[in-house]
């Protein structure tokens, strides 16, 4: 009897001799299996999330410390001899934001008949806010911009963080400011823009980022009424031109005319154009030809003259293009490639997106390159 007593009583020594705490080996559960020493692992408000947890006295943990409020355990599975846990967190939808350390412990009687308490590792969460933004339509600004300022509103979606998709190369967008029911988005832009449209996501920008990166469908705030996260937004300042392009320039091959014929040159604009119109300027390059003779002369109704800076012409209300009309009449003398040059004059205060170029060709038969017929 007594040496049953003394092995008993080794054996807890024993026991009690072993490290009581060691590190979470790996952690899976909504991503792949991550080192839980350089991961904080997210759990969503209003939603139940399961991890298994792997390490040394994993399958030795009874309780959890430190839930705070809105949270609970839902599931707490020991895998014995595999060194793991299954741990379920409930979340109400009104458990508090933010970052929380959890403590794994085990309570055990020791030798003396006494319950203790033993701390086998901690566990670092972050309660994602499940929120949803409404995106507006269209901004309207009444510049040119390189920068835009945009309002969202929404429910839950403070400490917001934002993604850019679909932009022009370059852009940048940060939060200037956010609250639970709005968030204020900067865009930058490397050139002018008068135009342009992306898609935007918003995220509680607190949680660890990988893991909404990998399911944004969960970890990133809603479009209201929806499933998805990517907002399309359109910024529009003032009118400007598309596009520069020549449709019947098929005479001698693609974007080209032949030397005595009529050059049709269309200016496409981004939008329908304005109630009291828009102004456009345009030019031709070169203009004459070495020896001063000029390139091409308008038809009517098109004014051109090839000595001005620029040639302009008021287009009406609710044109989307507008065609020129010049008759190629010399063969030019340096280059058989003529360039247009167009733009929307406008009152903004900021500086106008680059001019919109385009060229075409001109075939002059052989051994009249030098006759003129303007």
């Amino acid at each position: 009897m007594n040496n049953k007593l003394y092995q008993i009583a080794f054996m807890w020594l024993f026991l009690l001799a072993l490290p009581a705490r060691a590190d979470i080996e790996w952690i899976h559960g909504a991503v792949a299996a991550s080192d839980f020493r350089k991961t904080t692992i997210p759990f969503l408000q209003g939603k139940t999330t399961t991890y298994e947890l792997k390490g040394e006295w994993m399958d030795w943990v009874d309780k959890v410390e430190g839930l705070g409020t809105g949270m609970t355990v839902s599931k707490l599975e020991k895998h014995f001899p595999l060194k793991s846990l299954t741990l379920a967190l409930n979340m109400t939808a009104t458990a508090t934001p933010g970052s929380r350390r959890l403590t794994l412990v085990t309570n055990r009687l020791n030798v003396f008949g006494q319950w203790e308490r033993t701390v086998r590792a901690t566990l670092d969460i972050y309660v994602v806010r499940a929120g949803s933004f409404n995106p507006p339509a269209d901004v309207q600004l009444p510049s040119y911009f390189t920068e835009a300022t945009v309002a969202l509103n929404g429910t839950n979606i403070g400490n917001a963080g934002v993604d850019a998709a679909g932009w022009p190369s370059g852009t940048t967008a940060s939060v200037s400011s956010s609250t639970s029911a709005s968030a204020v988005v900067a865009l930058r832009f490397t050139s002018p823009q008068a135009q342009v449209a992306g898609d935007l996501r918003l995220y509680d920008k607190g949680q660890p980022l990988a893991f909404m990166r990998n399911l944004p469908g969960t970890y990133a705030y809603k479009v209201s009424g929806t499933t998805a996260t990517l907002a399309r937004l359109t910024l529009k300042g003032p009118n400007s031109l598309s596009s520069i392009t020549f449709p019947a320039a098929t005479q001698c091959g693609t974007r080209c005319y032949e030397w005595g014929n009529n050059a049709t040159i269309r200016l496409n604009f981004l939008r329908a154009v304005r109630p009291e119109g828009e102004t456009v300027s345009w030019l031709l390059s070169p203009s004459t030809r070495a020896d001063g003779h000029r390139l091409a002369q308008a038809i009517a109704p098109t004014v051109y003259d090839p000595a001005a800076k620029s040639n302009s012409l008021i287009v009406g209300s609710g044109a989307t293009s507008t065609d020129l009309v010049v008759k190629v009449c010399s063969c030019p003398t340096n280059s058989s490639v003529i360039t247009v040059t167009a733009w929307v004059n406008s009152t903004s205060s900021s500086p106008a997106p680059s001019h919109l170029t385009n060229t075409f060709a001109v075939s002059c038969p052989s051994g009249i390159s030098g006759s003129p017929r303007c």
